[in-house]
């Protein structure tokens, strides 16, 4: 028996041209979802996913479409990462300010580094009147 030509979608929806659209969609927004991309390409879900995981290499976190890190990528962000490290080790002024952001998120505080070295170490001064009063009592000692 011989396979006739069918009318209505292709078996595999993972084609070249569906990839390259589905590329291009979440590369405009990356925070659209699967039946967004589906209903905009005539694609089934399923289809979406599989082009997204296998073949791009993508993944849903916090509702938001990321590519995955491949190992000799994974490898280059430990190496940066350890070359920052030696950076700020090795010269301490290196990083002049920093950000905290307190436990709900709202509040971002920017902090400086002093230039005096007390006890080998650098102050970090927040701006803050009662962070202020310490630092004050702290240098009377």
């Amino acid at each position: 028996m011989e396979n006739w030509p069918r009318f209505g979608r292709p078996s595999t929806s993972a084609t070249e041209v569906n990839i390259a659209k589905v590329k291009e969609t979440v590369t405009a927004n990356s925070y659209s979802t699967l039946r967004e991309i589906a209903a905009e390409l005539f694609v089934s879900h399923k289809s979406i996913r599989t082009i997204l995981t296998n073949h791009l290499g993508m993944k849903h976190v916090a509702a938001q479409l990321v590519p995955n890190l491949n190992f000799l990528q994974q490898l280059n962000r430990i190496r940066v990462a350890k070359d920052m490290l030696e950076r700020v080790n090795s010269d301490p002024t290196f990083m002049n300010a920093m950000l905290l952001v307190t436990r709900r998120g709202f509040t971002i505080l920017k902090c400086k580094l002093v230039n005096k070295i007390r006890s080998g170490a650098f102050q970090l001064n927040r701006n803050r009147k009662t962070h202020a009063k310490l630092v004050q009592k702290s240098k009377s000692c």
